[in-house]
């Protein structure tokens, strides 16, 4: 057995599922840790706040709720930047075609303190209808679907996945790219500083595996499709086109990105004063994908 280190993943997606496409594939055996998956689902208020209760290690989130994290004292580490830039998508039922068509209306979100409801309130106020739309909390892409079918939301804030299911099992509309748009920063692999001088070699092989899953991601497309097939119960033709995309997202060697993080800085100082003059490298240790990226030079 190798050493145990516990996992939790905040929303069900492929952007989010590295390490458990690698703990399927056996790569963090390989690599001499124990994989315990002890939290799925989260959100990211439960995501954050089980992380800095110390109820799991590592944690598969957005980087949003990890910049009041820091500003309240805390000590988040992002150690992989699994997709630079985020891959949601403001999505609108099936007769809603623009951002401004949602006034009045009600959008879908994961929770309101994550990275769904930060993403919304950016590109509503961009077109300046922040004010007049609800975010609605529904915990999992599962009751934002069944919300949508019942007419209860008008729009959504869906990852890349969810977008091409939200198309063609709902028929719904992208009416805003939250990464070509905002520049909003993507999902990450995230500890803390105490854990990683806890034990750096495990943060490393850690790390390490998350390369490794990248490379298998990319390198066995039929590996990887069946594991998406289990993993979200799509139709074969959406897993495809889940896999293209994200195979084409994934970074082979997956670092945060400085000036993403910067805009998500910038995007909850307006309403949290506090984080102002945060540097994005705050947030990041890079020592060990630094030490990656030298040995496959």
């Amino acid at each position: 057995m190798g050493t145990p280190a516990r996992f939790a993943v905040a929303q069900r997606s492929t952007a989010e599922c590295l390490g458990l496409f690698a703990a399927a594939q056996r790569l963090f055996e390989r690599r001499g840790v124990d994989f315990h998956l002890v939290a799925f689902e989260t959100a990211a208020e439960r995501g954050v706040e089980g992380l800095i209760a110390s109820e799991w290690d590592y944690i598969e989130i957005g980087v949003i709720p990890l910049v009041g994290l820091r500003a309240d004292g805390y000590d988040p580490a992002i150690v992989v930047g699994t997709t630079a830039m985020n891959t949601n998508f403001l999505m609108g039922r099936r007769n809603i075609t623009r951002v401004v068509e949602l006034a009045g209306g009600r959008v879908g979100c994961l929770s309101l303190g994550g990275q769904t409801a930060a993403a919304a309130r950016a590109v509503l106020g961009r077109n300046g209808i922040a004010d007049a739309v609800e975010l609605v909390p529904l915990g999992r892409y599962s009751k934002i679907f069944d919300a949508i079918s019942a007419g209860d939301i008008d729009g959504a804030i869906l990852a890349g996945d969810f977008r091409f299911f939200g198309e063609v099992r709902h028929g719904m509309h992208i009416i805003a790219d939250i990464g070509s748009e905002i520049r909003m920063p993507g999902t990450c692999v995230v500890t803390t500083r105490r854990e990683i001088a806890r034990n750096p070699e495990l943060a490393k092989q850690i790390v390490g595996t998350y390369v490794d899953a990248v490379h298998a991601f990319k390198t066995y497309p039929d590996i990887a499709k069946s594991f998406l097939h289990n993993h979200l119960e799509f139709e074969e033709d959406v897993i495809e086109r889940i896999y293209e995309y994200y195979r084409s997202i994934f970074q082979t060697v997956p670092r945060p990105s400085l000036p993403h993080i910067q805009v998500a800085i910038d995007e909850i100082a307006k309403v949290r004063p506090d984080v102002r003059g945060m540097a994005p490298a705050n947030l990041i240790e890079t020592c060990f994908l630094d030490e990656i990226d030298a040995e496959l030079r």
